[in-house]
């Protein structure tokens, strides 16, 4: 049996909770595809039949210019038998599925990371709905003020439960696209050239791009205060339960912080992107960043099962290589 399929029948067979999880993802989808459908997406990948071949992928993390040296205290590298392995694992498991993805994660106290087609632009959909937030926090903290309660409101709505016009009234408060591009250029996003535009200020987005965000709310590094940080963090962690599938796949508390987006691709054919984006704690008691981007599926849900399904492969193999090269005692140990 196909994998995804026994892997899908598998999680279904608990029974009622799923079959309600499932029919509320179900319903949230076909209510948010008529409005997320009218953001602008990329050129659909050309069907050749199978994937393009791809080379080991291993990068520099985003937060820190090419050739840059490494801070005091260096960083993990993945061994080279894991990362080839990783590869391949990924390389059969996209020529086995309807759909294309790319994934990019980074363990936070290692600072070891992990791209695979990092740098491929795919639709964001409501993931971009993060980068309007995180400008908006940029714009209160240079007022010197916390945001109000109607930014709030609609913060809640647009993270929270992704609704469109909520993010639409966001975009109108940060300066549309000005604002939007002020606020990438002082978060030090590079320049994303012909792939501005859209709905809410990306046409597309990368990996790579969605885990440099995501350094900026958690790593301490950028521009923005610890109290605007803890503020964007209490949003992501609030996201309605039938919207909080993806990376939190891959953690064990269920506190997993994030952000996801979905939308039928008119140029596509109709068929799904889907982006999952966010922090978790995985097994090994470490933190990781995780963004897990997608496109190409036949199926909401079977987009939801590719973003789960990579986000728990890479961050296994990122956390059972780290555990080799600096073990350290169980989970909650000093």
């Amino acid at each position: 049996m196909d994998y995804a399929l026994s892997r899908g029948i598998a999680r279904l067979l608990p029974g009622r909770e799923t079959a309600l999880r499932w029919a509320a993802v179900a319903a949230a989808a076909v209510l948010a595809g008529p409005m997320a459908a009218a953001l602008d997406p990329p050129p659909a990948r050309a069907d050749t039949g199978a994937p393009e071949s791809s080379t080991p992928s291993v990068f520099e993390p985003p937060w820190r210019a090419p050739g840059s040296p490494a801070p005091e205290g260096g960083e993990a590298a993945l061994a080279a038998d894991t990362e080839g392995d990783l590869v391949r694992e990924l390389d059969a498991y996209r020529a086995e599925i309807h759909g294309d993805f790319s994934v990019a994660v980074v363990e936070l106290e290692s600072g070891a990371a992990f791209g695979y087609r990092s740098e491929e632009p795919f639709t964001p959909g409501s993931v971009v709905k993060l980068d309007v937030l995180t400008i908006l926090l940029l714009q209160a903290q240079a007022e010197g003020r916390p945001l109000d309660e109607a930014e709030r409101s609609l913060a809640k709505a647009a993270i929270g439960y992704s609704d469109n016009d909520a993010a639409d009234g966001l975009f109108k408060r940060i300066g549309m696209y000005v604002g939007f591009q002020e606020g990438r250029d002082r978060l030090g996003l590079t320049s994303a050239g012909d792939r501005l535009g859209g709905r809410w200020g990306l046409a597309s987005t990368t990996a790579r791009e969605r885990l440099t965000l995501l350094r900026a709310i958690y790593a301490g590094e950028g521009p923005m205060a610890a109290e605007y940080r803890e503020t964007a963090r209490g949003f992501l962690s609030a996201v309605a339960p039938e919207q909080a599938w993806g990376v939190s796949a891959a953690d064990r508390g269920g506190g997993a912080e994030l952000k996801n987006g979905w939308v039928p691709v008119e140029s596509d054919g109709g068929r799904w992107a889907v982006n999952s984006t966010g922090r978790i704690v995985a097994d090994d008691g470490r933190t990781y960043l995780v963004a897990v981007l997608s496109s190409g599926h036949p199926g909401y849900g079977s987009g939801v099962e590719c973003t789960e399904h990579v986000a728990e492969t890479v961050v296994g193999a990122l956390a059972a290589d780290i555990a080799r090269q600096a073990p350290r005692g169980p989970v909650g140990s000093a």
